[in-house]
């Protein structure tokens, strides 16, 4: 997984003879005190740290955050945390790039205290429509303390969490196998929503590549015996209320167990790849059909996906086995986390990446213990992502159903009451949001 990294920019009084000799110690030390209660508390979905970088400089003026924003681009950056102890120059200093989530710590101390360059700085995000969090303590410190309050920890871990989903979502991809069955709305998968908000591209796989991976044996042949001795193992049958002369006799079933979980690994190879798909070869009857001798390289790639939906359901449940059992493995209910972390290894792979399952309104997340809460991926990132205001703030609100509702464009000139309002969403979205 390429990994998001958080930025951490050290914002210090450009005049010299003095004034910023001064101040390069206690602005770099807030840096560097960041850095480490982020990566000691906010965790990639792989169970390891966020990774936070500091600019190579502190930046007091255009030529220095000129020279951290381009070491940033080449750092995979998603967010970018400004920290400062004193007064600086707002607009000469603050973070020009617009794909980055940003922030602003501003010192709560006895002498130049950061609150003037936050009011100031936050004023000139609002002015170039590049909205910013406040962070700043409650409690005055003295200029030599170096520890970060409950209550400043708390909003930078929370911005951190954020940041960290965000920089995951971004650039991966939504799978639609199938397309929209029975009237469910729910499993249209809107493209320009995924890509204007999430930053995530729409991929869409026809379930007959479900039907073809099964029958040339595009799967790990090995991984596949050992899924589905863990399934005999540990899905027991529940009773059959079929009528007698419809239900599936004991060999039809033995052969729809082995169809589903082939597909259940199908499915995960879709969205992730699979690099022994690369060894794969063709025997017996597979070897009939065309295709290439040597393995299955397309296939080894994937689709780079975080997010998939099996949504074709009713033209396929009317002729082959159902998607349930896919998705029940595939998502992390908290039966199926139970089962799969006590009993299930079928892949290493598998529960190293944060791989979601989406069937029309069921979200729930693949990957490790780190994720306590997550219910919903589309209300959060609504909430955190869609909440940004656009140019000329104006206010646009998301609903379930991933229709972007305009309310009667609306302009609000005073900015106090601007960011009044998008602090209120963005607390909205914190109340909610990732808990890693």
């Amino acid at each position: 997984m390429a990994k998001a990294k958080l930025g951490i920019r050290p914002i210090i009084d450009g005049r010299w003879g003095g004034v910023r000799e001064s101040l390069e110690e206690k602005t770099m030390n807030m840096a560097l005190a960041a850095k480490k209660l982020i990566e000691e508390n906010v965790f990639y979905s792989d169970g390891t740290p966020f990774e936070c970088i500091i600019s190579p400089c502190t930046i007091g003026g255009a030529a220095e955050a000129a020279k951290c924003a381009d070491f940033f681009s080449t750092q995979n950056v998603c967010a970018t945390l400004s920290v400062t102890p004193c007064w600086c120059y707002g607009s000469e200093t603050m973070d020009l790039d617009p794909l980055t989530v940003k922030a602003v710590w501003g010192f709560n101390g006895t002498e130049r205290p950061g609150a003037v360059y936050l009011a100031a700085v936050l004023a000139a995000h609002a002015q170039r429509g590049l909205p910013a969090f406040s962070i700043y303590g409650k409690d005055v410190q003295d200029v030599t303390d170096n520890s970060i309050p409950d209550d400043v920890a708390e909003k930078i871990l929370r911005f951190a969490r954020c940041a960290a989903a965000v920089g995951q979502l971004r650039g991966k991809s939504y799978v639609g196998i199938g397309a929209v069955a029975m009237g469910i709305a729910g499993s249209y998968c809107d493209a320009d929503f995924w890509q204007e908000y999430l930053g995530i591209r729409a991929e869409w796989v026809d379930m007959v590549e479900v039907t073809r991976r099964v029958e040339l044996g595009i799967y790990d042949h090995e991984e596949y015996e050992r899924a589905l001795k863990w399934v005999k193992a540990n899905c027991p049958e529940g009773f059959d209320k079929n009528p007698e002369n419809i239900r599936h006799t004991p060999e039809q079933k033995e052969k729809e167990w082995e169809f589903v979980v082939k597909m259940t690994l199908i499915c995960r190879d879709i969205m992730l790849g699979n690099d022994k798909l690369n060894d794969v070869r063709p025997v017996g009857a597979e070897a009939e059909h065309s295709g290439p001798k040597d393995g299955w390289h397309e296939e080894a790639l994937g689709r780079n996906a975080i997010l998939g939906g099996f949504q074709g359901q009713r033209q396929w449940t009317d002729f082959m086995p159902n998607g349930d059992f896919t998705e029940y493995n595939r998502h992390k209910s908290s039966l199926a986390k139970l089962k799969c972390r006590k009993h299930s290894r079928w892949s290493k792979a598998d529960y190293n990446r944060p791989v979601f399952f989406l069937n029309s309104c069921a979200l729930i997340i693949i990957n490790s213990a780190i994720w306590k809460l997550i219910y919903n991926l589309l209300i959060i990132c609504n909430i955190i992502i869609g909440c940004f205001l656009c140019k000329r703030f104006q206010i646009r609100i998301f609903i379930i159903d991933n229709k972007l509702l305009h309310i009667n464009t609306v302009y609000i000139h005073n900015v106090r009451l601007m960011s009044c309002i998008y602090r209120s969403l963005y607390n909205v979205g914190l109340y909610i949001t990732v808990i890693l």
